[in-house]
């Protein structure tokens, strides 16, 4: 008898186990992250997340064990894989900028644009930059215009960091929305009938190409694309 019950609980731990291993990736740490250290406006409170950073280290370490790459079981759909590299892309971002802060911009880290290609990061055991997630995964990979609003780069001149971590259920919807957010600030496009100029921020200018269709949704910005010519403002500092 002593021996059946034994039997039943490892069964049932086995497959608790099982279960848990086949799980998609969970991001709720790095929304408690977000939920209390970013402000409506996609601010990061740097200071206040360097001293209380458990969160963060406890969602770098979920990441340093597992990705798409080299877990594809815990990433049964490709908005899972799509939500894991953005959210990983921002999570390894801010960590980069509190590692190094107080710092002004993020080009004060690691100088010649180090901050993006020269600082490896840990997800499923291998190690990326910035860069690399950016344009051979993100970028290549999924090949949709849309991740632009959903990077952030820790810069004034990226798109918002949202108060919460992208999810699959939700990623198409919260995709489109930043998009359409990020299209229509001043910050981003700025007309200038004065000057007979729409003024674009940098990444605008950068992924032109990329971001092309999607401009012509938004019948304000086709009409100053139009009747304007086009030049790049940035702003590099802290976001």
């Amino acid at each position: 008898m002593t021996r059946l019950f034994n039997f039943f609980i490892l069964s049932a731990l086995l497959g608790c186990s099982v279960n848990a291993q086949s799980l998609p990736f969970s991001h709720e740490v790095f929304d408690r992250v977000l939920q209390q250290f970013v402000d409506g406006r996609g601010m990061v409170n740097y200071g206040a997340l360097k001293i209380e950073r458990a969160d963060l280290n406890t969602y770098l370490k979920q990441l340093a064990q597992l990705s798409p790459e080299t877990n594809p079981e815990r990433f049964p759909t490709r908005s899972d894989s799509l939500a894991y590299w953005l959210n990983a892309y921002n999570a390894f971002a801010i960590a980069s900028v509190i590692d190094a802060y107080p710092v002004k911009s993020v080009r004060d880290i690691k100088w010649f644009y180090g901050f993006f290609n020269r600082i490896d990061h840990l997800a499923g055991g291998r190690k990326y930059t910035l860069k690399h997630i950016e344009h051979e995964i993100v970028r290549k990979v999924f090949g949709d215009p849309r991740i632009h609003a959903g990077l952030n780069c820790a810069s004034q001149g990226c798109p918002r960091l949202p108060q919460k971590a992208f999810r699959a259920a939700t990623l198409q919807s919260d995709l489109e929305e930043g998009m359409r957010v990020f299209l229509n600030e001043t910050r981003n496009v700025q007309l200038d009938k004065v000057e007979n100029r729409v003024y674009l921020s940098a990444i605008l200018k950068e992924f032109e190409g990329d971001f092309t269709a999607w401009i012509e949704r938004h019948q304000d910005v086709q009409k100053a694309r139009r009747f304007f010519g086009t030049e790049s403002r940035s702003e590099d500092f802290l976001h």
